[in-house]
């Protein structure tokens, strides 16, 4: 009978450590949940600055596309605004494949798809020394400033000094930029012609289907001109 009793014992003794341990991570993870999602959002926001300095503010485009032509992993795209809620310019987060994982890179482009900042965050598994050095603006983003996309390391074709010994990575960073700045200029529409009214909460809900651009001042639509040469005829007619 005791040898029965044993194990139940300390099966119920193992059950209640578990549940214990349980409880206190729970515990903890209340308790640090908020302060981790705070610094992240802190992290981001510092991003965007970096790469979009001229903005006062910035409103995530809810429900954009996100996809590109390269198949890259995207996460986010952001309205770059001034102090008066204009929009700027735009921001947008991607995640390319380097040597070790994941390269979190954050681009800014302005109006004119000119590239005005790249940051590669330290939220990567890259070789460290080597491709870790795409994190330190002065190593490597700060070539991309000014360029229109696409964008390429020299040995590839490109412009842009690899980084010594982590050409994949840089390489990475290369296509990242290329496909935020494809993913920004298919957005840019649904954010051009937007009020301060739309944003709510931060956020910017983007439209089901796309708005017609506006055609540019003293063009005519074919249905206006259409109906301007009507009136003249009757007009001769009369």
């Amino acid at each position: 009978m005791n040898s029965i009793k044993e194990p139940l014992k300390l099966g119920g003794i193992l059950c209640a450590i578990a549940l214990v341990l349980a409880i206190l991570l729970a515990f903890v993870n209340s308790i640090t949940a908020d302060k981790i999602e705070a610094v992240n959002a802190k992290a981001v926001q510092d991003g965007l600055r970096e790469v979009m300095p001229q903005a006062d503010s910035f409103v995530l485009m809810d429900g954009s596309n996100l996809e590109n032509s390269y198949g890259i992993e995207a996460t986010s795209v952001y309205l770059a605004m001034d102090k008066d809620e204009n929009v700027i310019g735009y921001c947008a987060t991607v995640l390319p494949n380097g040597y070790g994982g994941k390269v979190e890179t954050i681009v800014g482009m302005n109006m004119d798809s000119v590239i005005t900042g790249v940051k590669v965050t330290s939220n990567m598994s890259e070789t460290p020394g080597l491709g870790a050095k795409a994190t330190v603006k002065e190593n490597y983003t700060y070539q991309f400033e000014g360029k229109t996309a696409p964008v390429a390391v020299k040995k590839d074709g490109g412009e842009i000094d690899a980084i010594t010994s982590a050409t994949i990575t840089s390489r990475a960073v290369a296509n990242g930029v290329n496909a935020a700045v494809e993913i920004m200029n298919e957005n840019s529409i649904f954010g051009r012609y937007i009020d301060s009214s739309e944003i709510i909460d931060g956020k910017y809900v983007v439209p089901a289907e796309k708005p017609e651009e506006p055609s540019e001042e003293g063009e005519t639509s074919e249905g206006e001109a259409q109906e301007g040469e009507e009136q003249t005829e009757v007009q001769e007619n009369e």
